[in-house]
């Protein structure tokens, strides 16, 4: 078991290494009986597509790392194998992670091509979000600069109903749905 920032910081490493498609066809030959579908499993294109993937089919998850590690020692990424072996059990263990940064993982996952009318219900102007759109590559990385921008000039006691709003008005109300539960949910400081 390793804590919420550790486990998304294996994920985000993770999905931005460049696997050569032989080995990617490899690793998807390993995992395809768990994953149990072969159309999902061939449309991933890449290891982010796979990890995203295995977390939707609840194959690795905070508490269940082993294929995150098995992955990890295939690439050879000591990165990871240092962040599993570095830790020491913890008395009482705290998350290090905020509910914002969990918000923040959760909609720049899931968003996808959506994250344009997100920015815009948010009120961001046309120019930052054409900005972000050549600023940065991925759209996770866009979305976290749209909530931190966000988040600056919003009254904290609007986050909330303003976050959800703008995310039914981008027709995403399932992750409206989602990012509620999760902040009801947590104990966690925001």
């Amino acid at each position: 078991m390793v804590t919420t920032s550790e486990y998304l910081q294996i994920i985000q490493h993770l999905s931005n290494v460049a696997v050569p498609y032989e080995l990617l066809e490899r690793i998807k030959t390993k995992y395809k009986d768990e994953i149990s579908s072969h159309r999902a499993t061939e449309r991933c294109r890449n290891l982010k597509d796979l990890i995203d993937l295995l977390e939707k089919r609840d194959l690795i998850n905070e508490d269940n790392v082993a294929i995150l590690k098995d992955l990890a020692a295939t690439l050879n990424s000591t990165h990871i194998i240092q962040i599993e072996t570095a830790r020491i059990p913890a008395i009482s263990p705290m998350p290090t992670t905020t509910v914002y940064d969990k918000i923040t993982f959760v909609v720049g996952r899931d968003i996808g091509y959506k994250w344009k009318e997100f920015a815009r219900a948010l009120h961001i102007r046309e120019g930052e979000i054409d900005n972000l759109e050549m600023k940065h590559k991925d759209i996770p990385e866009r979305v976290r600069e749209i909530l931190n921008a966000y988040r600056e000039m919003t009254p904290r006691n609007y986050f909330r109903t303003n976050l959800l709003d703008a995310l039914c008005v981008a027709r995403r109300k399932d992750l409206s749905y989602s990012i509620a539960s999760i902040m009801d949910n947590s104990n966690m400081a925001f």
